[in-house]
């Protein structure tokens, strides 16, 4: 093993990953991110299933949110099963509209797939290198996801990401991988993903309470070329509003 200090802080989270695995010697790569934690038998668990199943090339185990004292704020629903997708259909139920996959932390891969993907697509990314990360490393292989909270996904109100989330950097860098998959899966249509993505805006939007200027920015850059997430943003936007109204209406009354 090594340890090795940076001298110069590369601003970057993505292009710390990428100097960790070059320098990574072995055929399995684990990012322990920060102070997120796993159970002891996350590596024993994904590392013997990957030994069994070669075209296995990336697995992940479910998460626990915990906060800054370890109490659990929530957890992925936990069934115990062990699923196998092939990289294209992963890439289109579960990379589609977000990232599925709550944490680095719960990853294991092998390293051969990092050598055959484009890092200059996502190293420069603020919050959204990691699904991109994914996306390209999907098309290479199949996937496992186990289905059992093995990690600890530490939450910081103040971190990078959660200020990232408010800026909308999940749909201002995502609409960069949902390019990605519709240019190179052809398959991927436009009714497969607009309504769940333009649901997926409004609840973030209340969630993050995005700013005028930040939704504003949103929707210009889903206007180059997915119109029809705008459309249903409206009309759900509408819906939503005359639902408000109604239950007024009631409670006057």
């Amino acid at each position: 093993s090594r340890i090795v200090f940076n001298k110069q802080n590369s601003g970057s989270t993505f292009k710390q990953w990428n100097k960790g695995i070059e320098m990574a010697q072995g055929e399995y790569i684990w990012i322990a991110e920060s102070d997120d934690w796993a159970e002891p038998e996350l590596l024993e668990t994904l590392l013997h299933f990957m030994s069994a199943n070669p075209s296995v090339g990336l697995a992940y185990t479910l998460s626990k949110f915990i906060d800054f004292d370890g109490e659990i704020l929530w957890r992925e629903n936990e069934t115990g099963q062990f699923l196998i997708y092939s990289g294209k259909q992963y890439i289109h139920d579960k990379l589609l509209i977000n990232n599925s996959i709550a944490n680095m932390s719960a990853v294991v891969f092998r390293k051969e797939l990092y050598k055959k993907i484009n890092h200059a697509l996502y190293d420069n990314m603020i919050l959204c290198g990691d699904w991109y990360f994914y996306v390209l490393l999907c098309e290479h292989t199949d996937v496992l996801e186990y289905q059992k909270a093995l990690n600890h996904y530490r939450i910081h109100l103040a971190n990078v990401s959660s200020k990232a989330e408010k800026e909308g950097m999940s749909f201002l860098e995502g609409i960069e991988i949902l390019d990605y998959i519709c240019d190179h899966y052809h398959s991927v249509k436009s009714s497969d993903y607009s309504l769940k993505y333009a649901r997926y805006w409004l609840t973030n939007r209340r969630q993050y309470s995005f700013t005028k200027e930040t939704n504003k920015l949103i929707k210009k850059t889903f206007a180059k070329r997915h119109k029809r997430i705008i459309l249903f943003y409206i009309l759900l936007s509408l819906k939503r509003s005359v639902f408000n109204l109604n239950t007024f209406r009631k409670r006057l009354h």
